[in-house]
């Protein structure tokens, strides 16, 4: 999740939505992990209404990580669809008439810039699926195990044995390193041009059936005990083409020998 915030400062940052019952702490995750990133880098929202994202300012939202605490009470399809306009295009528009001061109407374009990096918390377990194809899925544990793990963490803290002031120390070393990232274009090295087609097929000296022959040949000798190994050797030579040359060379000769 850490790096899916940092990710908000990219050209294609990544989104995330945490599922789960409730009381898993899915806000509690969210919560204490935006706490790493810096006030003036993200915006923590309760609830929306459907207009409410077009008035921003034009580059106010532009970068930034977008916090919302229940998407439950954000499934409004005009909400939703400003927000994946955000994630996708990376910017929304909204024509509107207005009087001027003379009382004339006037249609004014309302630009809000992106990208953002959206996060939000949801009891749902099936989601729309616009909205899950843009963003990263994780289900928090709800076994016995974890839970154990949240109960001793409560009883450290009230008996005073976590040092929250260490906490606090570290929490605003990461968030001062958050503020002077900056993106770094990396490109590739790897050549994307396609092989020849030529260089693709096997070279006719080298058809693939007698080297799959030859695998397969290995295979079994490998496969095959060390007792019997000179037994299948012997074996091997008796069916020799070779060898039943010679041995029909040796009735030859026996068979004038016996004449004379």
């Amino acid at each position: 999740m850490y790096l899916i915030y940092t990710s908000r400062l990219r050209e294609q940052p990544l989104h995330i939505i945490s599922l789960g019952a409730s009381g898993t702490g899915k806000t509690y995750l969210q919560e204490k992990i935006s706490g790493l990133i810096p006030e003036d880098h993200k915006l923590e929202i309760t609830t929306l209404s459907e207009n409410a994202l077009y008035y921003f300012e034009k580059q106010e939202l532009k970068n930034k990580l977008v916090l919302i605490e229940d998407l439950d009470g954000a499934q409004d399809d005009k909400i939703m669809y400003a927000l994946r306009e955000l994630m996708s295009k990376k910017q929304i528009s909204k024509t509107i008439p207005i009087k001027d001061s003379q009382g004339n109407l006037k249609t004014i374009t309302l630009q809000v810039e992106g990208p953002i990096t959206l996060s939000g918390t949801t009891t749902r377990e099936k989601l729309y699926e616009d909205n899950a194809n843009r963003s990263i899925l994780i289900y928090l544990d709800n076994s016995k195990t974890h839970k154990e793990k949240i109960m001793n963490y409560q009883r450290k803290l009230s008996s005073g044995n976590i040092n929250k002031t260490k906490e606090e120390k570290i929490k605003e070393f990461i968030k001062d390193l958050q503020s002077i990232l900056k993106p770094i274009k990396v490109q590739s090295l790897c050549r994307t041009a396609k092989a020849p087609r030529n260089r693709l097929q096997a070279p006719k000296n080298q058809h693939p059936l007698p080297q799959l022959h030859r695998n397969n040949n290995l295979l079994q000798t490998i496969s095959t005990p060390q007792k019997n190994r000179s037994r299948n050797r012997r074996n091997v030579y008796r069916n020799h083409p070779r060898r039943h040359k010679r041995s029909q060379r040796t009735t030859q000769r026996s068979t004038i020998k016996q004449k004379r």
